[in-house]
């Protein structure tokens, strides 16, 4: 399962679906009035990376970081955008995502990201590990890459 509904999401949910997912889940479930949509779960970042075979690549790139020297962060992030844009997302996820926003049955959709890993009750998001704070720059990389096969869902119904 790469994607979930709002009101199937809770609070309980933040490690799968990331703060925003989980509280718009809460807002949905207390009758709140919150447009339909859907959370790309956390695990669909490990299963896009091993399926297009990029983990290894990543750590690679990854451990080419010096954190205290910020231009290295910036070519690692470049590097990793540059591995993820140019792999195919894999059937099962693409298929899994476009069956999620086909249920909204809306033109327009708003994409937003939520880590798993921001900020929680035994930890601040500065305060985290050099590489999971890697990771996260990765994951934005696939949110990225998620907005674009949105838009080209979009584009593709409009014509």
């Amino acid at each position: 399962m790469f994607t979930k509904p709002f009101h199937n999401l809770s609070k309980t949910d933040t490690n799968i679906a990331g703060g925003k997912g989980a509280s718009l889940g809460e807002l949905t479930q207390a009758g709140i009035p919150v447009p339909p949509g859907f959370v790309i779960l956390a695990n669909t970042f490990d299963h896009f990376t091993d399926t297009a075979d990029l983990t290894q690549e990543i750590h690679a790139i990854l451990h080419t970081v010096n954190t205290d020297a910020v231009h290295t962060i910036d070519k690692a992030s470049e590097k990793i955008q540059a591995l993820i844009l140019n792999s195919n997302i894999p059937e099962d996820i693409a298929k899994e995502i476009t069956t999620a926003f086909n249920t909204l049955d809306t033109q327009y959709v708003a994409v937003r990201s939520s880590a798993t890993a921001e900020d929680g009750a035994d930890h601040a998001w500065a305060g985290q590990e050099q590489l999971v704070e890697l990771r996260w720059i990765a994951m934005h990389q696939l949110i990225g890459m998620t907005t674009l096969i949105l838009q080209r869902l979009v584009e593709l119904e409009t014509v």
